[in-house]
């Protein structure tokens, strides 16, 4: 019986150092500072507004994982969870559409990068009516940033207004809604 009590405390204590290791050295290389991103590489969130509909809708629920950036940058299209920019304690959900170096402009509503239009089906004509949405830029986008937007343009506070997103301050990609 002692042994199994030393067996299980020493199971506890190498399980225990794992997970704080794993939180510190943060192996994912993600922004977020909750434990389950750190160590486990996924996190729940909850969409809090109608700026990425039709695509993802409020409330519903989404799984993001913190791995998947560890050694390259966000792609084009790729939708990511990160850190508001003017307030590192909120977390926005948006889509990325430029990249480090990306020359960007937005024209009747038709994203361009490098002068070549993104496909974008996940953009409903509905929701890209006003004039913000329509016309942006030029812009180039900096190095260690991205430019974000939500799919919902008529209703989403993005790039367009407060500008670039520190790449470092990306927490992860959603892989999976709900």
């Amino acid at each position: 019986m002692k042994k199994l009590v030393v067996l299980f405390a020493a199971v506890l204590v190498l399980v225990i150092g794992s997970a704080v290791w794993m939180y510190v050295a943060n192996p994912y290389g993600t922004a977020t500072w909750d434990p389950r991103g750190r160590i486990i590489g996924v996190l729940p969130y909850r969409i809090p507004s109608e700026s990425m509909a039709p695509t993802l809708k409020s409330n519903q629920v989404v799984v993001v994982s913190t791995r998947v950036y560890r050694n390259s940058l966000p792609d084009y299209n790729d939708i990511i969870v990160f850190f508001y920019p003017r307030n590192p304690q909120v977390v926005y959900i948006k889509r990325v559409v430029g990249r480090p170096g990306n020359r960007l402009r937005i024209s009747a509503g038709q994203v361009y990068v490098n002068d070549a239009p993104l496909d974008q089906p996940y953009v409903a004509a509905a929701n890209n009516r006003f004039t913000a949405a329509r016309d942006f830029g030029p812009v180039t986008v900096p190095e260690g940033m991205l430019f974000v937007l939500g799919d919902n343009r008529d209703n989403s506070n993005d790039s367009r207004y407060w500008g670039f997103v520190p790449v470092s301050s990306v927490v992860g990609k959603v892989v999976m809604d709900f």
